[in-house]
């Protein structure tokens, strides 16, 4: 997986320290995710992937996209975990069904309102746009229409400029009667509604996705309880061999064993050890 991380660096044409300063870490610690001698931690992973619009999927598993914005900053996060193996375990549920509505609707990112004010974000939107570019221009090349590029881009300025001019046009008021929102454009004097209000199957499918967040998130803390509850036992002195547990008298003829508690290899495990000695009425120990 840390090979795919310079390899992504190296695609983007970014040397280490430029890219370490856009995710705010050193260029020494990337250098240490990219020759594997750090595990990368799955919080700096997605954060990665946010930044530079690398598809999760395919940073953890070589599979998909290199090139894909799934938006996931607000989904479960293992961050004691290498991303590897955090992913597998919390988040390849919630990637897999990104990734296959954006594919329904012919998209490789799911955008999400990001201030482009805060200076943080700026050589974001430079990314974002540049991957968007780039993705168009190799559907175009794949369909044998590299000639037609310039068109493409002269349409989107034109189309950008319209909307541009429209944000300056208009003007976010209320009405009084309904209390609803409404754009008043100032150059028609005109009203023109806002998105449609929230439909029923819309809001049922919101539903879903905090109840499919919410699983993961449980899922993500199970995990990560587990994995403590392994590396605290692992810490704690071998005890002495002692009896787990006694019973009553076995059955006359029936073989007995002591049972004892011992470690191994840093894990506690059960020790049966059969007796020599024949006392049909002896207790188990």
């Amino acid at each position: 997986m840390l090979k795919r991380l310079r390899e992504a660096r190296e695609f983007l044409g970014l040397s280490q320290p430029a890219f370490a300063a856009q995710i705010d870490i050193s260029r020494e610690r990337l250098a240490n995710y990219e020759t594997s001698r750090t595990p990368l931690p799955c919080d700096l992973a997605l954060r990665i992937c946010s930044q530079f619009i690398i598809g999760e999927r395919w940073l953890a598993t070589g599979e998909g996209p290199m090139r894909q914005y799934l938006a996931m900053n607000g989904a479960p996060r293992v961050f004691r975990l290498p991303f590897g193996e955090a992913y597998d375990t919390a988040l390849v549920k919630e990637a897999m069904k990104l990734a296959s509505e954006m594919d329904k609707d012919g998209t490789f990112f799911a955008m999400s309102k990001i201030s482009y004010w805060n200076p943080k974000n700026r050589q974001f939107y430079k990314n974002f746009f540049d991957a968007i570019l780039g993705n168009w221009m190799d559907k175009l090349k794949a369909a044998g229409k590299e000639d037609e590029a310039g068109d493409l881009v002269g349409n989107l300025v034109d189309h950008g400029q319209d909307y541009f001019e429209e944000l300056l046009d208009r003007e976010l008021r209320r009405d009084p009667k309904t209390d609803e929102f409404y754009w008043f454009m100032k150059s028609t004097g005109q009203r023109k509604e806002m998105d449609p209000p929230e439909t029923e199957e819309r809001k049922a499918e919101r539903r879903q996705q905090r109840a499919t967040s919410k699983k993961i998130w449980d899922q993500a803390r199970e995990v990560a309880h587990t994995l403590s509850k392994q590396a605290a036992s692992s810490k704690k002195a071998p005890r002495k061999k002692k009896p787990l547990f006694r019973t009553g008298p076995a059955p006359r003829g029936a073989a007995t064993a002591t049972v004892y508690q011992t470690q191994k290899d840093g894990k506690p495990v059960l020790k049966f050890v059969l007796d020599d000695e024949k006392k049909p009425d002896n207790a188990l120990k």
